[in-house]
């Protein structure tokens, strides 16, 4: 059964010790959930991601967050409940350890893949939703063409290690927006955050 999508997200931010920024969340959330999808045929959080600028959003978990802005959250909310074991936590963990360090401008650049579900249903409006088949076609592309190598069987109730799990990096780069609610840094500000952040908290490009 898919869990609350503030619970899953309490969860990821947990895993990271509170260091994680809206943007990433979101993005973490959104490829766990086509992770999930994919391998299990059943959704990891209720409610659907809809096809906004910077990426997949869930709608119930920017409102819960958007206060951030671009700062680290560290409170989702009141009365959250852990995850109990299960694919879904198992998905969660599999996930932010192959991708809790990337970047945010890499995260979205891999949500923005071309032919993706992102890139399929993005109109530059907002409440368009990403439908679940076409999430689970690009988990297909990705598989066919090597860019995720996610091969466990659903019966087994848990991912294997994907130590093999490569997400392709698209050639774009992030576009500056000073109207935007997610307060997306320039290009300038994410090269001077990634050199102070592989001294303080170890995330990479």
């Amino acid at each position: 059964m898919a869990v609350l999508v503030l619970d899953a997200a309490n969860h990821l931010c947990k895993e990271s010790g509170w260091t994680l920024t809206q943007i990433e969340l979101q993005k973490l959330l959104y490829l766990a959930h086509m992770v999930h999808l994919g391998n299990f045929c059943k959704p990891l959080v209720r409610g659907d991601f809809e096809a906004w600028e910077f990426g997949p959003v869930h709608p119930m978990l920017y409102k819960a967050v958007r206060v951030y802005g671009s700062r680290t959250i560290t409170r989702i909310g009141s009365n959250r409940h852990p995850l109990q074991p299960g694919t879904e936590k198992t998905t969660l963990d599999a996930v932010y350890s192959e991708l809790g360090l990337v970047s945010a401008s890499k995260l979205i650049r891999i949500t923005h893949w071309t032919g993706g579900a992102w890139a399929k249903n993005y109109t530059g409006a907002r409440g368009v939703v990403i439908p679940e088949e076409d999430i689970l076609e690009e988990f297909g592309k990705r598989k066919e063409v090597g860019v995720a190598n996610m091969g466990n069987k659903p019966d087994e109730g848990a991912l294997d290690p994907l130590r093999d799990l490569r997400w392709e990096d698209i050639d774009r780069e992030v576009a500056e927006d000073e109207d935007s609610e997610y307060e997306v840094p320039s290009w300038a500000e994410i090269q001077l955050r990634k050199e102070k952040g592989l001294r303080q908290t170890g995330k990479r490009n």
